[in-house]
């Protein structure tokens, strides 16, 4: 369970997708604090607007599932070609089972049922991001054998 903000290389960018304006809030201000950079969507639509527009941006999409318009397969289905570098986190107030069916096949990196706590989320969004890359460094040639593995 997260208690402080991680440390990024870069902001991070998360695109949060519920059309329950209070968790939207919540779930804004709680990225900054752990240092995030939020985007929100009251909608599967604005979401898929905002991710045409700015392609390859993002890191994580969180997106609730039950949301007005498109449904949250379809949202998530379409996501995934937009940009199949991103991860997703669903969420709903459904239980495990029925949010799976409710997935219809769609492929997510992590799942929350609601209600969950904020530190929830954080964990689900920090296990669906890749490692970071850190590029492999060269041995140093003046270091012994021995001395490297001391």
């Amino acid at each position: 369970m997260p208690t402080s903000p991680p440390q990024p290389l870069d902001k991070r960018r998360v695109l949060i997708v519920d059309d329950e304006e209070v968790l939207r809030m919540l779930a804004r201000d709680m990225l900054h604090e752990f240092g995030y950079a939020p985007t929100l969507a009251a909608s599967g639509e604005e979401a898929l607007a905002v991710l045409a527009e700015q392609p390859g941006v993002f890191d994580v999409v969180v997106i609730d599932l039950r949301l007005p318009g498109l449904t949250g397969a379809e949202v998530v289905q379409r996501i995934a070609s937009l940009d199949p570098t991103v991860a997703i986190v669903a969420m709903s107030g459904l239980d495990a089972h029925s949010l799976e069916q409710a997935l219809d096949g769609a492929v997510v990196s992590a799942m929350l049922t609601k209600p969950f706590h904020m530190n929830g989320l954080i964990d689900a969004i920090e296990r669906s991001m890749p490692l970071p890359q850190v590029p492999p460094q060269p041995p140093n040639p003046r270091r012994s054998a021995a001395e490297t593995w001391r």
